[in-house]
């Protein structure tokens, strides 16, 4: 049994205004990733909601100059995990 605590919520990203906001800056999803600095394969899987966004993500893109006016609530959507008892 493991002592370590279950995250309350899981975070998906909002593929839409941030696709949306790169073509208004002409930039590419690798050139984006780059200014994330993470790998093109991890953006493409966040991107595509195959794996949650963790805390430090939220925090660079947060962060982002090229998302500088987007919400939280327009960057990523709010799961919560599984029932407590």
């Amino acid at each position: 049994m493991s002592n370590q605590r279950l995250p309350a919520s899981r975070f998906w990203l909002n593929p839409g205004p941030i696709t949306s906001r790169l073509e208004e800056r002409n930039l590419n999803l690798g050139d984006f990733a780059d200014e994330l600095g993470i790998s093109r394969s991890y953006w493409s899987q966040l991107l595509h909601r195959k794996r949650p966004l963790t805390p430090q993500v939220r925090r660079w893109l947060l962060a982002s100059r090229t998302l500088q006016g987007l919400t939280a609530a327009e960057l990523w959507d709010r799961e919560p995990c599984g029932g407590s008892s």
